[in-house]
């Protein structure tokens, strides 16, 4: 089985255009079996029943019920889980009765107890309101953040909520990374702020620059955050569309995994994204089909897929870094995209938000796809036998997956089968897993041998005190 692997994986190499593929290790796209499929297209509609083009945002609830952001409009269209439409709310109301609407809203948030968090962009505030839109409450410009001079400065674009209420923004124009604000909207502290890599020229002219002009070139590095996304941990997850050319394009020369398009940060703003993969996680890796990661779904068992507004792509990776499959494409075909702008998960399935669409695109799994993630999630609960059986399925399906053969290499670390393990992760390509499964197997072959040698050193020791006495006694019956 394993030549047979072997040989497909040097074979069947694709153009990046193709419904789903992957990357392997010379970052060269190799077609895969799907992994999501379209099942339903969601239409939106306004209040007044006209396509809801130039919507914004969008958020799934653990119901089911998905809030649509129209940030043309001013509105949110709340639709059911069977994808019927409740209700539209396009005037809110304060806790006082006094009523508002909304200009150019970009982020949409639901919390786990209903509430509403809003992103009004061109009215620089973010409203907390019930799911009818009253008892709204009206945050704005938080003092303490320094590009913030005026209201009108403040234009927050994505918002997420962790369990005790605080929130955690995007704006428009803010470098020093991702806003936190306690319930009550005051500023806490910046999280997550992207390393900055200077060019050569600016980086010459910093070195004879003042402080005072120090401080007014922050405002010349495109390092905001485009989209973000909490988990039940309370980890943020947050996307940077702003990869320049530059980066990208020596990501792919040098093949580095240090660039990404993602960070996930911890409650002291540290990036603690695992890049344990074999490839960046930039997005598309064909020269000149640089990406633009706007949004990013989390799956299960540290799944996450982003969505790249530019090629019209939803890209997969595991919890380690490893790429899994990319899919999706930008046409006028059915179950394609023209401008995706948001996406959510929920129960397995994958939710894509296209603004020219006016649509909600819904993807389910399928057989091999349940296989795939099936084997993610046994091998994470430590389920051996179960892992194993659907490593190899995956493999029958996909025999060019290098990550299907490391997970099965893994497994038969755990069986004890060094030998077998050394075998697929040579197939992976997989160093780090070889050099283990040697190292293992040296220890055993020591083990196994240990005694024989124990008892033949025992043997020379007893050899030699005993050939002192039986010497002179031979010597004495000669004599």
């Amino acid at each position: 089985m394993i030549s047979i692997a072997l040989a497909a994986v040097l074979t069947g190499t694709v153009s990046a255009s193709s419904n789903t593929y992957w990357y392997n290790r010379d970052m060269q796209a190799i077609e895969i079996p799907d992994v999501y499929v379209n099942r339903h297209i969601l239409s939106l509609e306004n209040a007044d029943d006209t396509p809801a083009v130039g919507v914004t945002d969008m958020f799934i609830a653990p119901s089911g019920d998905m809030y649509i952001l129209n940030g043309r409009n001013g509105e949110v269209l709340l639709y059911d889980r069977d994808y019927r439409r409740q209700r539209v709310l396009s005037v809110f109301h304060s806790a006082r009765g006094k009523p508002f609407t909304l200009k150019n809203p970009q982020g949409i948030f639901v919390s786990k107890d209903g509430w509403l968090y809003i992103a009004d962009t061109d009215n620089h505030r973010v409203i907390r309101c019930d799911a009818t839109g009253r008892e709204a409450e009206v945050f704005g410009r938080p003092n303490g953040v320094e590009e913030l001079k005026n209201d009108e400065d403040y234009q927050p674009l994505k918002i997420v909520v962790d369990s005790s209420g605080r929130m955690f923004i995007t704006a428009k124009s803010v470098v020093n990374g991702i806003l936190s604000l306690t319930r009550d909207g005051e500023f806490i502290t910046y999280l997550g702020a992207p390393p900055v890599s200077l060019n050569p020229l600016t980086a010459f002219w910093r070195k004879f620059a003042t402080e005072e002009q120090k401080k007014r070139m922050i405002n010349y590095i495109p390092t905001e955050y485009s989209n973000l996304t909490i988990d039940d941990s309370g980890f943020l997850y947050g996307t940077i569309s702003a990869i320049t050319k530059e980066d990208f394009e020596a990501v792919l020369l040098s093949g580095g995994i240090e660039t990404t398009a993602i960070r996930k940060i911890n409650t002291v703003g540290q990036d603690i994204l695992r890049r344990q993969g074999k490839l960046p996680i930039v997005g598309d890796l064909v020269k000149g089909a640089q990406s633009s990661i706007v949004d990013v779904a989390l799956s299960d068992y540290g799944i996450y897929c982003l969505l790249d507004a530019a090629n019209g792509h939803v890209l997969a990776y595991d919890a380690d870094g490893n790429m899994l499959f990319v899919f999706g494409e930008l046409s006028d075909r059915k179950g394609a995209f023209l401008q995706p702008v948001a996406m959510d998960a929920h129960e397995g399935r994958l939710y894509v938000l296209d603004t020219r669409l006016a649509q909600v695109l819904v993807f389910e799994r399928t057989a091999y796809g349940n296989t795939l993630y099936a084997a993610i999630r046994e091998e994470d609960e430590g389920n051996f036998d179960r892992a194993f059986a659907a490593w190899e399925k995956v493999l029958e399906q996909n025999p060019t997956f290098d990550l299907a053969y490391s997970g099965t290499g893994n497994l038969y670390l755990q069986k004890e089968d060094y030998k077998q393990a050394m075998s697929y992760f040579k197939i992976a390509n997989d160093m780090e897993g070889y050099s283990d499964a040697f190292e293992l197997s040296r220890k055993q072959y020591l083990k196994e041998i240990a005694p024989w040698i124990f008892g033949a050193a025992g043997l020379m020791i007893l050899a030699l005190l005993l050939w002192g006495p039986a010497r002179r006694m031979i010597l004495y019956i000669r004599t």
